[in-house]
C-alpha cells in the first residue's frame, strides 16, 4: 500500500486510524487489494471476524474511498458492540472539513433532509421525502472564503471582499466545519449539494459545467475530529490535521491577492 494509514491511538479495545484518500475501507469485487481491512488484518491478525464478519473485521463506521481522516476500529467483539451502540445512539461527535462551491452566506446552518438511493444511478444517494428515506442531519459552520481567478489561481479572500469578487463573475468557494449527527452513506456530499453547494473535487455529486480546481485531485472532505466514550467510561477526543494534498492546496492561496 503506497500511502499507508496512520495509527493515532490504540489500547486493548480499539485502534484510531487516520485513513488516507484513495483507499477503500472494505474490498469489492473489482478491488480486493489496497483496502483498510486488508491492511488492518496484516497488522492486527486477531481482529479478523470481529463484528461477526470477516469483511467487517472491527470496522465500526466507514469513510468513502476518497474521503480521508479518522476512523475507529474495534479489537474485540465487546468493544465492537459498545462502539456500534455509541454511533447508533448518536453519542459520537464527528467533524469534517469540507470545501464547497459557492458562497454560503449564513455563518452556520443545519440540513435536515431524509436520504435514499438514487433510481437513476446506483452509485448515488439522493435527498428524498421522509416516508421513503432515512433521516439525516448535518450541521455546518463557515470558516473562510476563497475565489478562483480567471488565470486559474485559487486565493483566500475576506468576507467583505466576497461581493466584489462576485461582481467580477469569479467562482467563490466556502470552507466549512461540518458535524454530522447521523451517518448515512455520502451524507455530507448529498446534503451540501442539496443546498446548492457541492463539495469541491467531488466527481459524483458535481453540477454540470462546474469549474474544476487545478491541483485538487479528489473531493475536499476530511474527517478531522472524533469524540466518544470508551467502554471503561472515559471520554476521549482525537484530531487529525488536513493531509498534505488538501493542506498544500489551501496553502497556495495564502500569499496570493485578488487582482484589481
Amino acid at each position: 500500500m503506497a500511502n499507508n494509514p496512520k495509527i493515532i491511538y490504540e489500547n486493548d479495545d480499539m485502534v484510531v486510524v487516520n485513513k488516507p484518500a484513495g483507499i477503500l475501507v472494505h474490498p469489492t469485487g473489482k478491488n480486493e487489494k489496497n483496502t483498510l481491512v486488508g491492511w488492518l488484518m496484516v497488522k492486527y491478525p486477531n481482529i479478523e471476524g470481529v463484528g461477526g464478519n470477516v469483511l467487517r473485521s472491527g470496522i465500526v463506521h466507514r469513510l468513502d474511498k476518497d474521503t480521508s481522516g479518522l476512523m475507529i476500529v474495534a479489537k474485540n467483539d465487546v468493544a465492537y458492540n459498545w462502539f456500534k451502540s455509541q454511533f447508533k445512539n448518536r453519542k459520537v461527535v464527528k467533524k469534517y472539513l469540507a470545501l464547497v462551491y459557492g458562497q454560503i452566506k449564513d455563518a452556520e446552518g443545519v440540513i435536515s433532509s431524509s436520504m435514499g438511493r438514487s433510481h437513476k444511478d446506483w452509485r448515488k444517494k439522493n435527498v428524498v421525502d421522509i416516508l421513503s428515506g432515512k433521516k439525516a442531519r448535518t450541521r455546518y459552520n463557515v470558516l473562510r472564503y476563497y475565489a478562483l481567478l480567471n488565470d486559474g489561481k485559487f486565493i483566500l479572500i475576506e468576507k467583505d471582499e466576497v461581493i466584489g469578487v462576485g461582481q467580477k463573475k469569479l467562482e467563490i468557494f466556502t470552507l466549512l466545519d461540518v458535524a454530522i449527527e447521523t451517518g448515512r452513506t455520502h451524507q455530507i456530499r448529498v446534503h451540501l449539494k442539496s443546498i446548492g453547494h457541492p463539495v469541491a473535487g467531488d466527481p459524483l455529486y458535481k453540477f454540470k459545467r462546474q469549474k474544476e480546481l487545478l491541483g485538487l485531485t479528489r473531493q475536499f472532505l476530511h474527517s478531522y475530529y472524533l469524540q466518544l466514550q470508551l467502554p471503561d467510561g472515559e471520554t476521549m477526543s482525537f484530531e487529525a490535521g488536513l493531509p498534505d494534498d488538501l493542506d498544500c492546496f489551501l496553502r497556495q492561496s495564502e500569499n496570493l491577492k485578488p487582482q484589481n
